[in-house]
């Protein structure tokens, strides 16, 4: 498993583990006020007396929302706990994306990078859905993590297998919140202009390296409409899709 992570550069070194540490804290202390509040209304009351089941999320069509929940804290939403849950995956995840977009290494860039992404009101907007605040924010983890190991097929020997890897990656957190797919893109379009602009790379090559990011994807899209198939959710408002004439 070590040689694995090594082989992948996912190994903190000190430069990492130092900028890790100081990202949380810093991340954690301006969000300090929202960890203490304690205070929980509308859709965060119900789940924090009766704790999240798996079949939570099955009537909207998220099908894997609450496994992380459920593997973690048993499904129950603790104070304080639920917020350093989420920051330490949204600081993991951010760490991997400095590193997908080959942010120059040193613990200054790192931190910055990382804290600067943490604390936008995307982060904010999560924090205020106190019952997927952990979910969502671990999704941008996996998210990433799709999009890094997706960088590395073009030069694998093992193509396949780490395709279905990525697409993993991506089939988990589109079976919990499908919008992801928006982060995703953002993520994938500023590597592309990131290689073409700063590396001078030729399309042709951005295009042997990308084009197994895209087929985990389509993997990934194929299987989370295929498990909505047998899901079958309610025919609720964020499921409807509307015509692109309108």
């Amino acid at each position: 498993m070590y040689k694995l992570l090594k082989k992948f550069n996912l190994i903190a070194d000190k430069t990492d583990f130092k900028a890790l540490i100081i990202s949380f804290a810093l991340i954690n202390f301006v969000f300090l006020y929202n960890t203490l509040n304690f205070l929980w209304g509308n859709h965060d009351v119900e789940f924090v007396k009766d704790g999240l089941r798996l079949s939570s999320g099955l009537f909207e069509g998220r099908f894997t929302q609450f496994i992380p929940h459920i593997l973690l804290t048993n499904g129950e939403i603790l104070p304080i706990l639920n917020n350093l849950l989420g920051f330490f995956f949204l600081t993991l995840g951010l760490w991997l994306l400095a590193k997908y977009w080959d942010i120059p290494k040193s613990c200054l860039n790192y931190v910055l990078f990382i804290t600067f992404f943490a604390t936008l009101p995307y982060t904010l907007s999560w924090l205020y859905f106190t019952f997927i605040t952990i979910i969502c924010l671990l999704w941008v983890f996996f998210a990433v993590l799709g999009l890094y190991l997706a960088a590395f097929i073009a030069r694998s020997r093992r193509k396949i297998i780490l395709t279905l890897i990525a697409a993993l990656c991506f089939y988990l957190p589109l079976g919990g919140y499908p919008p992801v797919i928006n982060t995703i893109a953002v993520c994938l379009t500023a590597k592309i202009c990131f290689t073409y602009i700063v590396e001078k790379k030729r399309i042709t090559e951005i295009i042997k390296t990308c084009q197994y990011t895209v087929y985990a994807l389509l993997i990934a899209a194929l299987c989370t409409k295929l498990t909505l198939k047998i899901v079958q959710p309610e025919n609720v408002y964020n499921l409807k899709m509307m015509p692109l004439t309108e």
